[in-house]
């Protein structure tokens, strides 16, 4: 069996010939500095060294393929602008390609959490900016101008290719963070099915572009909503704001001849998981 053929097996629950091997995110900086004092050699791949099987998606599609899908970060074409705001001798404030203003270490910045400072939107004027500035399909920013170099290195493959996307609470903590989105579920919730309908609209698009040049294993979505004791939102609110939306774009990822969805999350998602199978 071929690795593509070994991953496809064992997410339709077959009889693979053996374990699929996928470490996702790889390893802090800190941790490879350890491991290359305790003996690991200097250059070596921790893919390779652990004899991880190789496949484009989750956080290295975009840097292969140079294709904007967005995952962690929203598919903003353009980002915003990067800048510097502030700095001290420990720490340093700046506004990122998601236009989000945070505060970092200066030092080993990876292992600890940013402090969150400030989010593109708060009203519904900055949405729409937002949206019409940086939410627009924008094809000749967002796809290669000739696929044929695509089509030729994925079309024989023998490992699987999945496309990463921002997914239905992931978009709209991105553009307001969670305190913010939170209430507005309350006090506006057409705002949220506004930008709701878009990501749908947006991702259908991109989609399109995609499977109309490459063949998809699967599509996996990026949902970090839920904390060690549960999820950041209701299932009540997973109802009425996600769910909908996600059956509209798995429906037309499927549509597309892919079979396989799935949902990264972080914390105790257990509330959640019967409205991801629904």
């Amino acid at each position: 069996m071929t690795t593509r053929e070994i991953f496809l097996e064992t997410c339709r629950f077959g009889r693979p010939a053996r374990a699929y091997r996928w470490e996702m995110p790889g390893a802090w900086g800190a941790t490879l500095e350890r491991w290359r004092a305790e003996g690991l050699p200097e250059g070596t791949s921790l893919f390779d060294y652990f004899s991880m099987d190789y496949h484009p998606g989750f956080l290295s599609f975009q840097g292969d393929t140079g294709i904007v899908t967005g995952f962690t970060t929203s598919p903003y074409v353009p980002p915003f602008p990067s800048e510097v705001i502030a700095e001290d001798e420990k720490t340093r404030t700046t506004r990122d390609g998601d236009g989000i203003v945070k505060r970092n270490l200066k030092v080993r910045a990876e292992t600890s959490m940013p402090q969150f400072l400030e989010f593109p939107v708060r009203t519904r004027a900055d949405w729409r900016r937002v949206r019409d500035e940086h939410l627009q399909l924008c094809p000749e920013r967002r796809f290669p101008k000739d696929w044929t170099a695509l089509e030729q290195r994925y079309r024989e493959r023998d490992y699987p290719l999945g496309v990463p996307i921002t997914g239905a609470f992931g978009h709209p903590r991105n553009l307001m963070g969670d305190e913010v989105l939170l209430v507005t579920y309350y006090d506006d919730p057409a705002l949220i099915h506004e930008i709701q309908e878009q990501w749908v609209w947006l991702y259908k698009q991109i989609l399109d572009e995609i499977t109309a040049h490459l063949q998809l294993d699967y599509v996996l979505l990026w949902e970090d909503m839920c904390y060690k004791t549960g999820p950041l939102i209701s299932p009540a609110l997973f109802r009425e704001f996600m769910l909908p939306y996600y059956r509209e774009i798995v429906g037309h990822i499927r549509s597309k001849g892919t079979d396989l969805v799935f949902v990264d999350t972080d914390g105790n998602a257990e509330a959640l998981l019967p409205l991801f199978l629904d």
